[in-house]
């Protein structure tokens, strides 16, 4: 398939020979699926090679039960203090993943950290409340903004 010629037509034998040039450069010896429906038809809320992070729930995938997997952003604010709650208010999650990291400028870090017992940051999910829960100790995270990146299913 040829950029130059963004006129000529695309049909199912271009794509095949177009698939077959760019699985090496992606790193397979063999794509997942040789089904073209697979490679041009990706889930309808997520553009290939674009992942969109967004503070609105929306749809990243499926999860490997077959549920649909949902993705939101929250953004946890400035000089997260000790014991600081975040409400998530996701009704009956079953959570897949829950990732935090602080950010400052263009310096980044995960969430927990752990520089020594006396300067940490870590987080939790308190089913109770519904809540993300923070715990932290030191100065070094006053001017952090942090975020969580939360991936989860519902009951259906």
């Amino acid at each position: 398939m040829s950029l130059t010629n963004p006129n000529k037509p695309v049909t199912e034998a271009r794509l095949q020979e177009f698939y077959h040039r760019i699985k090496s450069y992606l790193g397979f010896t063999e794509m997942p699926s040789e089904d073209m429906s697979e490679v041009i038809s990706p889930l309808p809320s997520v553009q290939p090679r674009y992942h969109k992070y967004s503070t609105e729930e929306h749809i990243v995938g499926e999860w490997i039960d077959g549920k649909t997997l949902y993705e939101k952003v929250f953004n946890c604010g400035d000089n997260v203090t000790d014991g600081k709650t975040i409400a998530l208010n996701l009704d009956n999650p079953a959570f897949v993943k829950i990732e935090c990291f602080a950010v400052l400028g263009s310096a980044s870090m995960p969430v927990p950290t752990i520089d020594s017992a006396t300067n940490y940051m870590s987080f939790y999910y308190q089913s109770s409340t519904g809540n993300l829960v923070f715990r932290k100790a030191g100065t070094s995270w006053t001017q952090y903004t942090v975020y969580a990146i939360v991936q989860y299913t519902k009951s259906e």
